[in-house]
């Protein structure tokens, strides 16, 4: 087997993604699932990062860093339309690293975690005569919403019979408990459970869309600023329904993702060339200005973006139901734009303004590789 963080990965989800009676999601997704919680559903994830390879401590100071290691495990959350829950941070902190530097590293995590209502909630202290390590690892649930048309009935409802209705509420609480719990919906009561939007659900002939702008994240410092799209995917989803067929985020850039969105649903996608260059951030052009290589390109393959990618049905209704989430529910800026089309075969293609299609080798960025 040839030697990459992806082959790795997938040797890893053959030995431990099976799901077993606790198991509901294993390896493969933004965020494992797993029984626990108040609906019966627990999503997990960590992320680490390396001084050298996401930030550079000469450059960055504690607060940006601490903030981004956070930030990308919201983003996980984001990627599945789940609420961010608590976290924990472990890192080896440098033996030269002052106590006011290591506090900064927290400090740059309060601010997110208090917006997010993320708590943190403990970890693990380490130090080494090495650059700093953190990780963090995130627990989130679905988001709940009330069920209408339950709540319309239970007010109509005489006293009595709602009494009633409330031990037996009780008691199928007992027993959800007891029974397996599926990925999708769990209602609870007069509440609703939004389950994960995964990433293997794209069918042929979904469009496929991003938020934001794209490209020009390390240049511009994106990377370290971002925020994570939780509200934006908890809209999406709400807005959107069952016709939000897959998502995730944008770590390692649209061609890498892209193609890793396509093979966990089994089709594959033509990106608009056109679209692609509307999408592109200043900091994009920018950089292609300077080194030449084409917008596009950047567009593709710089990474770090932290954008939400998604599959969603195709037709007026759907683009007008993302239309009404930007109105609604997402901040100045941030915009949905639809990219491509999910289509019959695998990998990923550009479609040009003359209709011609060229296959895009996943160009972003892959950890452990020769």
């Amino acid at each position: 087997m040839e030697k990459s963080e992806g082959n790795l990965v997938r040797w890893i989800a053959s030995r431990y993604g099976a799901r077993g009676d606790r198991v509901l999601l294993g390896v493969g997704d933004d965020m494992a699932m797993v029984r626990g919680g108040a609906d019966g559903r627990l999503l997990l994830a960590s992320d680490m990062l390396l001084d050298g390879v996401h930030f550079d401590s000469s450059v960055h100071t504690p607060e940006q860093i601490g903030r981004k290691a956070l930030a990308v495990n919201l983003s996980d959350c984001a990627a599945m339309a789940v609420r961010p829950v608590c976290a924990v941070v472990s890192v080896a902190l440098p033996s030269s690293w002052t106590m006011s530097q290591a506090q900064g590293l927290y400090r740059g995590m309060e601010q997110l975690a208090r917006e997010y209502d993320c708590a943190i909630v403990g970890g693990d202290t380490n130090s080494w005569p090495r650059p700093l390590v953190i990780d963090v690892a995130i627990v989130a649930e679905g988001w709940k919403r009330r069920n209408v048309e339950t709540s319309k009935a239970e007010s109509q409802k005489p006293k009595a019979e709602s009494r009633k209705s409330k031990v037996e509420s009780r008691k199928s609480k007992d027993e959800s408990r007891k029974s397996k719990v599926e990925i999708g919906q769990a209602t609870n009561g007069s509440w609703q459970v939004q389950g994960p939007v995964l990433r293997s659900g794209l069918c042929v002939g979904d469009g496929v869309w991003v938020t934001g702008r794209l490209g020009g994240s390390l240049s511009s410092g994106h990377h370290l600023a971002f925020s994570p799209r939780v509200w934006e995917a908890r809209a999406l989803a709400e807005g959107l329904g069952p016709a939000l067929h897959a998502m995730m985020d944008l770590s390692d850039g649209l061609s890498m993702d892209g193609d890793r969105l396509a093979a966990a649903s089994g089709c594959g996608i033509e990106l608009d060339a056109v679209a692609l260059e509307t999408v592109a951030s200043e900091a994009a052009r920018a950089a292609s200005a300077e080194d030449g290589r084409s917008v596009v390109d950047h567009v593709l393959n710089d990474g770090e973006d932290f954008e939400l990618l998604f599959g969603a049905g195709a037709g007026a209704n759907c683009e007008l139901r993302i239309a009404n989430c930007e109105k609604a529910c997402m901040p100045a800026g941030c915009s949905c734009s639809r990219i491509g089309t999910a289509v019959e075969g695998a990998g990923v293609w550009l479609v040009s303004g003359d209709g011609s299609r060229v296959a895009v080798e996943p160009g972003g960025w892959e950890h452990w590789k020769d």
